[in-house]
This record gives structure tokens, sequence and C-alpha cells, in this order.
């Protein structure tokens, strides 16, 4: 039987980084969640998909198959149906 050693020190760096990025920003969400709505900030989730597609192409080298563009593109057009049923039906404030 196999027991594995320590990571090594590049491993422990990497993860430190993802755990305070990853920390920091969902931190930045949450004080725009205090000082706005929840559906002023739902655009970001959108755009995270753009991102993260982007990183799997373009650095991973993954392609992306045909179900997940479709998921995803299902996601991005309902989310901008929604946005734009709520700009018609939002009322005009006049300054």
């Amino acid at each position: 039987m196999h027991v594995p050693g320590p990571p090594d020190w590049d491993v422990i760096l990497r993860c430190a980084v993802v755990a305070v990025t990853a920390t920091s920003c969902h931190f930045l969400l949450y004080m725009a969640t205090m000082r706005t709505t929840a559906a002023a900030i739902a655009p970001i989730v959108y755009i995270q998909l753009i991102v993260a597609s982007l990183i799997s192409v373009f650095i991973f080298g993954d392609a992306i198959d045909e179900l997940a563009l479709l998921g995803g593109s299902l996601i991005l057009l309902s989310g901008l149906f929604l946005w734009r049923s709520e700009r018609r039906t939002a009322p005009v404030v006049e300054a």
C-alpha cells in the first residue's frame, strides 16, 4: 500500500491563491448585495459562465461539448429574457 507524502509547496501555494481570491470574490458579492438588490447582482453569474468557458477553452484546451453549449446558451438567453422583461415593467422615474 502506498501512502502519499505531503504535497509540494507549489500545490499549497496554488490552493492558497484560490482560497484567497475566491473568499475575496464572495465577500465582494456579499457587500454588493448589501448595497443593492440581488436582481441587480444576478448578471454577474452570466459573466462568470462566459469567463469560465473561455478559460476552459483557451487556458486548459478543453473543448466545450454540444450539451454544455446548449445548457449555457439556455441560461444566458433566459437571463437576457428576464432582464428585458424587467426593463419593460419597471416604472419610469423622472428626475
